[in-house]
């Protein structure tokens, strides 16, 4: 969420030889998160978060739109409505910081990750019906895809009567 970008600094991060660990805590429900930073990334992000200091959201926003724009994104409009409770206003059509957050997800679960292992990534509630199977959406290749290889029954056409 943009609100938690916002408010990292070189303090959120510890480093250690397996690339390290950023925390912040969450806008939603105020719970302290960890996630870690693979050593992949830790190359990158570690020069740059010693000096990360927390910068204002409109600045990061606007910053977020600029990149967006030089990619060729159509960025999203703020609605005139007011802002829900947690300070967002919804956006028209194009990309939004929520789209990422989206996509992430949607990416995730066509990986075939747990929808309960990406409910708790994302900070989702687990069991019942989540945020995760909200934004998952199956195309209909990718569905027959997935249950023709794991259909029970399919193995018993093969035979000959």
């Amino acid at each position: 969420r943009v609100a938690e970008l916002a408010g990292l600094s070189s303090a959120n991060f510890s480093w250690n030889g397996n690339g390290g660990v950023f925390s912040f805590k969450a806008v939603k429900h105020g719970r302290r998160r960890y996630h870690r930073i693979p050593p992949e990334l830790a190359p990158y992000l570690r020069e740059y978060s010693l000096s990360l200091q927390p910068v204002p959201r409109a600045r990061l926003s606007e910053k977020f739109h600029q990149i967006c724009r030089q990619v060729g994104f159509t960025v999203g409009k703020p609605s005139r409505r007011a802002p829900n409770q947690h300070g967002h206003r919804q956006t028209g059509k194009g990309v939004s910081w929520h789209a990422f957050r989206h996509a992430l997800a949607t990416e995730l679960r066509r990986a075939l990750v747990p929808e309960e292992v990406v409910a708790r990534y994302m900070g989702w509630k687990t069991g019942g019906t989540t945020m995760a199977s909200r934004y998952h959406v199956v195309e209909a290749e990718e569905a027959d895809a997935i249950v023709l290889r794991k259909h029970p029954f399919i193995k018993y056409w093969a035979t000959k009567c």
